[in-house]
């Protein structure tokens, strides 16, 4: 059983691995990842009930997602995290007043009714951004669903750290999911700790860079040959096999910030197995930590994957 820590200030405890479902519903990640079988999904699902996993992640963007985390964890005690996206009209603009109001409680509608639940536990707001979420509008609307008991939490999903300091700022914002990794480390230092003083929970995701930090390494295309040949330095610094590389790329995460919970794509026996790994070996301190800056990159081309090539 995965080690657990109180998230949210309402005190929930979570283990400090959450699982991550959009490779189990869509394709994704580096290489040829074909989410795997409906049967063998649902069956994934409830291993990671059995390690003690109990939040698990999900969006209305990750094909199938809901459905398979709604069929697979029907009665089980867990945490259910969803999202909706930022509602736009036909020229790409966020809406407006009623139009947005609508919008999203029809999104939350459609999620409460794939994932076969009466409340969510978390909703975020998928790619939240801090124009958007200055407007106001969105606060207003997480409120009122907190009131009428359809929601429990609400939280953002960013890119960015103005993105992720806005999110701060929104007191409606009761948990933060930011990406980490050993080569994207900006939220560390300038985010993690005012998020920790607001109370606000964290979520950690992409730490193994879609993949990029595994064996699958070498499925990354030309364009992204820099970013190979990091990985393969980092490897070697930590004189590790491929094996044990996404153990020391999510251990790097639980490390940063120990309150937080990191958020892993969980697609197979084996990757369950890597994240429980990690979850129960002993965080690194500072003075490790600090050594590991070095590998820090600051190319969003490299450590963002949107701007990948396709």
């Amino acid at each position: 059983m995965i080690n657990r820590v109180r998230f949210t200030k309402e005190q929930w405890q979570v283990g400090r691995i959450a699982a991550g479902t959009v490779g189990l519903g869509m394709a994704y990640g580096v290489g040829d990842q074909r989410p795997p079988g409906r049967r063998q999904a649902i069956n994934l699902l409830r291993s990671c009930l059995d390690e003690g996993i109990n939040l698990f992640d999900t969006a209305p963007a990750y094909g199938d997602s809901e459905e398979l985390v709604g069929e697979g964890l029907a009665g089980c005690d867990c945490y259910i995290a969803t999202k909706v996206n930022i509602p736009v009209d036909e020229d790409g603009n966020p809406l407006r007043g009623s139009r947005l109001q609508t919008a999203l409680s029809q999104s939350l509608g459609r999620s409460l009714k794939r994932l076969q639940r009466q409340t969510i536990d978390l909703l975020q707001i998928h790619n939240a951004t801090a124009e958007f979420l200055a407007r106001g509008e969105v606060a207003e609307w997480l409120d009122r669903q907190k009131a009428a008991g359809l929601i429990r939490v609400a939280g953002a999903s960013v890119y960015g750290v103005d993105n992720a300091l806005a999110a701060l700022g929104c007191p409606v914002i009761g948990c933060l999911q930011v990406a980490v990794s050993v080569f994207d480390q900006r939220m560390v230092e300038g985010v993690l700790p005012r998020a920790a003083a607001g109370g606000v929970a964290v979520m950690i995701r992409s730490a193994l860079l879609k993949g990029a930090l595994t064996v699958r390494v070498t499925d990354l295309p030309d364009d992204l040959a820099r970013l190979r040949e990091q990985v393969l330095m980092v490897k070697d610094d930590w004189q590790c096999s491929w094996s044990e590389l996404p153990v020391r790329a999510l251990r790097y995460c639980l490390s940063v910030d120990r309150r937080a919970v990191v958020l892993v794509g969980i697609n197979s026996r084996q990757e369950l197995s890597d994240a429980v790994q990690a979850a129960n070996e002993c965080e690194w301190g500072e003075e490790r930590l600090a050594e590991m800056k070095r590998w820090a990159l600051t190319d969003e081309q490299l450590i963002d994957p949107r701007r990948w090539p396709a």
